[in-house]
This record gives C-alpha cells, structure tokens and sequence, in this order.
C-alpha cells in the first residue's frame, strides 16, 4: 500500500524577516502549501549546487578582477585624472568618453580575435586575454543576463562557446597588493596581430571608422574633436554626446540619433526578407526562454506600420529615432498593449550606439552598464573588500561563507511573487557572491532554471544599502 502524502504545515519559513517588514508582520504569514514547499525544498537541498560552485577561490578571484578594474579607472591613465563617482553618476563627457572606447575595443575583440582564434579549447589561456578595459567590459556585458544570452544565440556564437568568465586565467596577471593588470608580451603580441588597435587600456587611434547608414561610405570621425585629449559639454566628435559629422559622398549629417535609427531599419530589411531574423532583445520571453513566434509577431507589427522594406521609406523617416517611433505608435491605433511592445523595441536601439567597421554594431545597454560597475567596483573599495590586507588575510573565507548563505537566503525570498517587490540584495558581500554567481554564465542561467523556473535577471547597484531596491522592475518575471 503506498503511503498518503501529507500536506506540509504552514510553519515559519528559516531565513529571518524580510529587510522591507518588521519581523511581527511576519510572525502570522500562511503560505499556499506548493508554494511553501517549494520555498522549503530550495532553502534546503537546491542550493547546494550553487555552493559547489561559488567557492571561496573563485569570488576571491573575482575580487582581484574588482580591484584591477577599480585601479584601472582611479589611475592616472585616465585623461584628466581618475574619475570620481560624482562623474560616474553625471554621466560626464570624460566618462562617456572613457566607457565608450572601451566598449569600442570590446566589439573589436570579438569581431577581430574570437572569430578568427583557431585554438578551439575552452576557457581562454591567460596569454588570449584582452586588455583590462576589454575584460571590466565583458563582466559589465555578462551582468545583464537576457541581453547578454540573447546576444549569445543571436550575433555572438564565441562567446557562448567561451561561456563562464576565465578567473584561473586572469587570477594570474593581477598583483593582489597593487591591483596592477600583468599582461604577458604573448599577451600583447595576440592582440595587435588579431585586434590591430594599442594594447594599453582606452587607447584608440585618433579615428575611427563609421559606415553611413543611408550610402554604406566609411567616414572617419574623430573620437574628439576639439583636439583635446578631454572632451567637452558640446563636443562634436564621436566619443562626445553632440557627435555630428558629414557623409564626404551623400552629405548626411550623421549622429548618435541617425546611426541609432540606421541600425533599426537596417535590422527591420533583414527581418522582412528572412523568416528567422528578429529585432534586438525580443528573442526571449519573461522567463528567459527563446520565443521565437512572439519576436516574429513583432516583426510583422512593425511590417503592417512601416510596409514591406522593399517599397522603401522615403529618406528613411528622416533618419530620427523619434519620428520612427511616432510613425510605429500612430499605426498602433492607440492599442496600448502593442505600444508599449514598441517603445520596448525601440528602447533597445536608443543610443549612444557605435557602429563598428565590421558588420554588428554594440549592444546600447553596455555604455550604461559599464558605468554601473565602475560604481560598484567604488563601493567595494570603500568596504575594504578590495584591500590587499583583506584579500590576504584569513578571515575572507568565513565573510564569503556568510555572504553565500544571505545569496541563498534572497534567492530563496525571490520564489514567493508577493515578497519581491521592494526586496533588497542585503550586502555588498552577498551582492559580490551574485556577480560572481552570474560570471559562470551557465552554471547561472541553469541554476535559474532549475530553481526559479526563469532567468533572475540583475543589473548591479550603484547605490549603498539604505533604501530597498524595487527588484520587480527588473526580475522580469
């Protein structure tokens, strides 16, 4: 006879009070059963896979990466000086300028290296790896999960055969004490044959090379140019946010703003004329699975607004990423639904968007990202976690120990919908344990899936712990 299962008791769950509430609004909470068993059985056994992967070695690797990109950009190798947070959250032309040539030679790597490396063994070798500016602009890529495993299946094969972020190989070219990044001249002599740009970090040419969206010339635009090495308010060159230049063969202005709608209609052509392409981040449903059928439906929206590619569009609406939206809202016919799908899409082509000499342009949510750790990276300074004394000492062992079980503790509060909202990662430490967590790429997304059911997207705090985070506008699910 089998035995009758009984249904679990609506006991207090084992992971405290949630920051948001007093621990006596919690004292009398009832649970739907599946729900507290599924709580339970995540606090107790599903997390241990995490715990076998995010051991002590890799999140202190992980804080030696910290503590390079944290020295990289309070360094004097920064124009003007090392950069200070107040910029970082201005967004000042220096900083634009910094994270925008970096993302630059992020793209150059991949387009000039890894689609031409024939070592086909994986993880990278130490000597493979890219400038200190390329890997902080990988990490910030890799934070943000939907776009970066789109990108992975849509336009960046190498890196999902790359996959996890190489922390044995790159453990080995950081000074613990100084945060000084070590390359190899193997190093170096890898990246100016393959990537043919200077090796020391934000470095470039005084050029770069932009394709015109509407004749396909290539203009040489300068990164300043005012001629300065700092850019200014009301900079015109191709790192500044008032970049203009003139097409020398059909006369177009081009801007952020044209190049950003360029990049649409050019996507838009290929979508009409094949039965698989789709728009920049509409590939994956709310829970982070492919959806291919609802990207294609917004394929077809965008056809029954614009007409079929091949009948043109006059002078591509003007080349304004405003006049295309209010051409793609006006067709929507005030369904809001449809609308806010648009203003989505469109969201993912806003700029500063750069246009790289080879065929695929960066991903826009980079430049914002790459901010966001640079300010992360300060916080963790300011906590100690990035002293020598602490990445030495005996006592980071048990703070990551710690640190991973409060990871798994929020885990746990993210399966209950009703607790997410204003639910806050509860350390700096826990919030490490996260990046590092997500640095495995599918060891993450896997973890997700299995536990959660969908993809736990996070983008990282810029801010100290004292006000929550509204996690619901990010969770996606």
């Amino acid at each position: 006879m089998s035995k009758v299962s009984q249904p679990l008791p609506a006991v207090p769950l084992p992971i405290g009070p949630l920051p948001h509430q007093p621990p006596s609004k919690l004292s009398g909470i009832q649970l739907p059963q599946e729900t507290l068993a599924k709580v339970i059985s995540f606090y107790k056994y599903k997390f241990d896979k995490v715990r076998s992967v995010i051991g002590p070695d890799v999140v202190k690797s992980h804080l030696k990466l910290l503590k390079a990109i944290n020295t990289l950009f309070t360094s004097s190798l920064i124009p003007g000086g090392p950069i200070t947070k107040a910029e970082i959250d201005a967004r000042s032309p220096r900083v634009n300028l910094v994270v925008t040539k970096a993302v630059y030679r992020y793209n150059t790597w991949i387009h000039r290296y890894l689609r031409n490396r024939t070592n086909g063994s994986f993880p990278l070798a130490s000597d493979e790896l890219p400038p200190l500016d390329v890997l902080a602009v990988w990490v910030a890529h890799m934070l943000i999960p939907f776009p970066f495993k789109e990108d992975m299946i849509r336009r960046l094969p190498e890196l999902h055969q790359i996959d996890q972020f190489p922390f044995a190989a790159m453990d080995k070219l950081v000074d613990v004490q100084t945060g000084e990044y070590q390359p190899s001249p193997t190093q170096r002599e890898t990246w100016a044959k393959f990537v043919r740009l200077p090796f020391e970090p934000l470095a470039m040419n005084d050029t770069v090379n932009i394709t015109c969206p509407r004749c396909c010339n290539v203009v040489k635009a300068p990164w300043i140019d005012s001629g300065s090495p700092i850019p200014a308010d009301d900079g015109e060159g191709f790192g500044e946010a008032g970049f203009a230049t003139t097409c020398s063969s059909c006369s177009l202005v081009i801007t952020h703003d044209v190049l950003c709608t360029g990049k649409f209609l050019e996507d838009y052509e290929r979508c009409c004329n094949s039965e698989t392409e789709v728009f920049l981040e509409t590939l994956l449903d709310r829970n982070g699975a492919t959806d291919y059928e609802a990207a294609r439906d917004l394929v077809r929206i965008v056809e029954s607004a614009l007409g079929p590619s091949e009948h043109g569009l006059g002078d591509r609406l003007s080349w304004s990423m405003e006049k295309l939206q209010d051409t793609l809202l006006s067709a929507a016919d005030e369904d809001t639904g449809t609308q806010n799908r648009l203003k989505s899409l469109l969201h993912a082509y806003r700029g500063p968007f750069i246009c790289l000499d080879e065929p695929d342009p960066d991903v826009p949510t980079l430049v914002h990202v790459l901010c966001k750790l640079m300010n992360f990276c300060n916080a963790c300074n300011r906590e100690g976690f990035l002293s020598s004394e602490t990445l030495t000492g005996g006592q980071l062992d048990r703070t990551i120990e710690n640190a991973t079980i409060s990871y798994k503790n929020y885990l746990c509060r993210l399966l209950v919908p009703e607790w997410r909202r204003g639910l806050r990662v509860p350390s700096q430490a826990a919030d490490i344990v996260w990046h590092t967590h997500q640095l495995l790429g599918k060891q993450y997304r896997d973890h997700c899936e299995y536990t959660h059911g969908f993809l736990v997207n996070h983008v990282g705090t810029d801010q100290a712990r004292d006000r929550p985070i509204l996690w619901t506008d990010v969770l996606r699910a």
